[in-house]
């Protein structure tokens, strides 16, 4: 037997069984006109876990819807010119598929979200491309948890791609949550009924009179002495009263067989006309009455057979509720388990790509480590320097020895000119 829905309680359906949970307070705004000039609103705290980022919906219909809600908050005026130069208008398609600039698309997708916090007032600093497309993931998926929003299935990696079912449900939950925080509501549609009376007079001065009467029943509504009613428009006041006025009949006979042939009356036989549509729905009528009368006895006990059925299947899902209330409880009791679960394996994903990160970082510093000591052990074991010294060595004593003889020579020189000097100096003494 199929599980039933618990009816009371304050409790809602979940899933395709009939096992329920307890509704929470926390529910849409009321909605309202969309104010002229968007502004951020003040922060409130965070409403209890009543709103889930998967959806049933494809990326395809979701980015429709997105950008139907982005046209109503005015995105194209207040986000698109908020750069220089401008973002492009979005199509239905933008971020259901992957487009050929990546990086661009996620940068689009990462400031429309940060402008949609900003307009629910959050302080989310807007992202840039020198960001690390991680951390700005982990920072929008920590801002839809300060919101109140479930943790969703998928992980926050799936943001970094720019498209798909993740980043359109996270775009159109910020854009339904900023559309009920700001109360908007379409406007009633407004009717315009208008009627004319179009009437076609005849050449002759007296067309412009209404008569009430035709020729052949003249005689019988009106004698010899009674005074016909002719309706003049001027005759028409603003409460739209008739006045009569007086009128010998014979001379309202005169005027009206002057006046007869000037007057066209046409009336169409077909199936179109509106007697014969009366004349049908009066005959309808009359089939449905007869039909009504015959069936009301098999109605009225179809109706105390449905009303039976259903005091039975009242009276079951009470029993079944009776039944199952320890399962509801450790069902719920389990939920909540399990939230907290999800929540911890998000910050353990968080925890993780954050390691990750710092683990690809010190494994480009170790690389750059290595290629300088790689460097220095070849600058080591690079023998061209030591040539270098020893040529310099051999030219220095090439240089040391030329210098030696050029000295011993000057000495000798010093001594030729040393003695002849002497030898000078004697040979005066002598003289």
């Amino acid at each position: 037997m199929e599980a039933l829905a618990l009816r009371g309680g304050g409790m809602k359906p979940i899933g395709s069984i009939g096992i329920a949970e307890p509704e929470t307070q926390a529910g849409r705004p009321q909605q309202g006109g969309l104010p002229p000039h968007s502004t951020p609103l003040p922060p409130e705290p965070p409403p209890a876990l009543s709103r889930m980022l998967d959806s049933d919906m494809r990326g395809s219909v979701m980015a429709e819807l997105i950008v139907d809600k982005l046209k109503l908050l005015h995105y194209e005026q207040q986000f698109c010119s908020s750069r220089s130069p401008p973002w492009p208008r979005l199509h239905k398609f933008y971020f259901a598929l992957p487009s050929l600039h990546r990086n661009e698309q996620f940068l689009y997708f990462s400031s429309l979200a940060a402008w949609l916090f900003g307009l629910l007032g959050c302080q989310f600093a807007p992202p840039s491309e020198i960001n690390d497309p991680n951390m700005t993931c982990a920072k929008i998926m920590m801002e839809l948890m300060n919101l109140g929003l479930a943790p969703p299935g998928w992980l926050p990696a799936r943001l970094k791609q720019g498209y798909g079912d993740a980043v359109c449900s996270v775009l159109d939950t910020l854009c339904s949550l900023v559309l009920d925080a700001i109360k908007f509501e379409f406007p009633p549609i407004a009717h315009s009924c208008q009627e004319e009376l179009l009437v076609e007079t005849g050449d002759d001065e007296s067309a412009s009179e209404l008569y009430i009467a035709d020729e052949a029943n003249t005689e019988e509504t009106y004698g010899d002495g009674d005074t016909p009613r002719i309706v003049h428009p001027q005759m028409l006041n603003d409460s739209n009263t008739i006045l009569a006025a007086n009128l010998n009949a014979n001379k309202w006979k005169l005027d009206l067989e002057r006046i007869a042939p000037h007057l066209r009356v046409a009336v169409s036989s077909d199936g179109n006309d509106w007697r014969a549509h009366l004349d049908r729905a009066k005959k309808l009528y009359e089939e449905t009455s007869s039909s009504f009368t015959r069936g009301k006895t098999d109605l009225n006990r179809f109706e105390k057979n449905v009303t039976s059925s259903l005091e039975k299947l009242e009276t079951h899902e009470n029993f079944i509720n009776q039944q199952l209330e320890s399962l509801i409880l450790e069902y719920v009791a389990v939920q909540g388990q399990l939230s907290g679960v999800q929540q911890k394996q998000n910050q353990s994903g968080e925890t993780l790509s954050r390691l990750t990160i710092e683990h690809a970082k010190l494994l480009e510093s170790l690389e750059q480590i290595k290629q300088k000591m790689v460097d220095k052990g070849n600058e080591i074991s690079d023998l061209t320097p030591l040539l270098q010294i020893k040529s310099a060595m051999q030219r220095l004593k090439s240089e040391l020895r030329e210098m030696e003889v050029q000295i011993g020579v000057l000495e000798h020189s010093l001594v030729r000119v040393s003695l002849r000097q002497a030898k000078g100096g004697l040979d005066g003494l002598k003289a």
